[in-house]
């Protein structure tokens, strides 16, 4: 199921993204002309910034994989009591466990984030996104019905 998790801003977005991404592609062995970030970033209609995720898609963790990127944006939320001071740790642990096999992304994320992501349907709803702006950007990607 597609679920919208929302983000602080562009840069946390970014950083995130291509954290998650490096967990199975660290930067060490990554080509130049691939992939690099994970999820892509949706701008609402109110200018809120969300990452457009997968929840039952799992990623293989590459053994070089480091949290990196990834604490530095739950860190904030931890500092603003938003998040609990063991997050890091957890994920952490979390990463280094699945090192060499795969993980739900979406399974290791904090409640924080679970709680206020939103479906397809919720961003409609809430006036977050417009139908016409979904198909138009699912024909530029050529995914689509002409």
């Amino acid at each position: 199921m597609i679920r919208y998790i929302p983000v602080l801003n562009p840069v946390a977005a970014e950083k995130l993204s291509r954290s998650l991404w490096a967990l199975s592609r660290p930067v060490a062995v990554q080509q130049s002309d691939v992939t690099k970030r994970l999820f892509s970033t949706i701008t609402a209609l109110d200018g809120s910034i969300w990452l457009k995720t997968e929840t039952d898609a799992t990623l293989p963790v590459h053994q070089l994989s480091e949290l990196g990127g990834i604490a530095e944006v739950v860190q904030p939320l931890i500092t603003a009591e938003q998040l609990p001071a063991d997050t890091i740790t957890k994920l952490s642990s979390a990463i280094t466990a699945a090192k060499g096999s795969s993980l739900n992304i979406y399974g290791i994320l904090p409640a924080f984030f679970k709680d206020r992501s939103k479906t397809h349907q919720e961003m409609l709803a809430l006036g977050l996104l417009q139908q016409a702006e979904i198909k138009q950007s699912l024909s530029v990607a050529g995914l689509g019905k002409q």
